[in-house]
């Protein structure tokens, strides 16, 4: 993944959709609300998260926000006392001060912050190359009716991206894989979600590896994403083995051709 400067962030964010834009904010902001819980930021209760807003366009944004000391910030995080209901605006870097939490708080927000703020930028890169949302994966999980054995949060984002058709965080996707991999441990038919030997025995050595792969990937859908673990690990060679190999078919030699998106995956052109 390449760390997205705050032009380009900017020029990515206003090529989505209406719908794609405030489906990313809203679950940002639940992502914030449960690293505040999950953390135990607050541990004293005196003070709870009650919202989160962002200026993308900081510092020559229209509608500013403010810290309570005055300061123009770019992530405002709102808490209320549950004492009076009093809400307190504060930028990430002000929670030690303003709230008397140790500095290692403090910085655990703004690291926090930092990790959601990389999915995200992962999301809008995805995007831009001509990612979608899974919907063969997703589609199987469905059918095979696995979707209520994953975390509630999860299935929640999950629904919400299918409609906004966007590409899914990471850990999203590796946990829809563990619950279609749990579900198919002992069956011997093909799945869509990874790759599989198609007329072949399990104990049949491989003859062109490159070649199953190319035959493999004939039957992922456009813009899907081809994770290169998986493969790699289907054909018993190393993942940098399966890159050289992928690196092939980004060229114009083969009737497959794919292109890389983030350190992890390709998708079919």
């Amino acid at each position: 993944m390449v760390d997205l400067t705050a032009e380009k962030r900017q020029e990515l964010w206003h090529a989505l959709t209406v719908l794609q834009k405030e489906t990313l904010l809203a679950h940002k902001k639940y992502r914030l609300q449960s690293l505040f819980l999950t953390e135990n930021f607050l541990e004293d209760e005196a003070w709870q998260f009650a919202d989160f807003k962002e200026d993308p366009f900081y510092p020559k944004g229209e509608n500013k926000l403010y810290c309570r000391c005055g300061r123009q910030v770019k992530y405002q995080f709102i808490l209320v006392s549950t004492e009076t209901g009093e809400l307190m605006p504060l930028g990430s870097t002000h929670f030690a001060q303003h709230l008397g939490v140790p500095e290692l708080v403090a910085h655990q927000v703004r690291s926090g912050l930092h990790q959601i703020d990389r999915g995200l930028d992962l999301i809008l890169q995805q995007v831009a190359a001509g990612l979608h949302f899974p919907e063969k994966l997703y589609r199987e999980a469905q059918v095979r009716q696995l979707l209520p054995k994953l975390p509630a949060e999860v299935a929640e984002r999950l629904q919400a991206f299918a409609v906004a058709d966007l590409p899914i965080y990471q850990e999203d996707q590796q946990v829809l894989f563990e619950v279609l991999k749990q579900a198919n441990k002992g069956r011997q038919e093909s799945r869509s979600w990874q790759p599989q030997r198609v007329g072949r025995k399990q104990t049949q050595t491989k003859d062109n590896p490159l070649e199953e792969l190319i035959r493999h990937l004939r039957h992922v859908e456009l813009g899907e994403q081809i994770e290169v673990a998986a493969f790699a690990d289907y054909l018993g060679e190393s993942q940098h083995t399966l890159r050289r190999w992928l690196g092939l078919l980004m060229g114009d030699r083969f009737a497959v051709q794919v292109r890389q998106v983030g350190d992890d995956y390709y998708r079919i052109k």
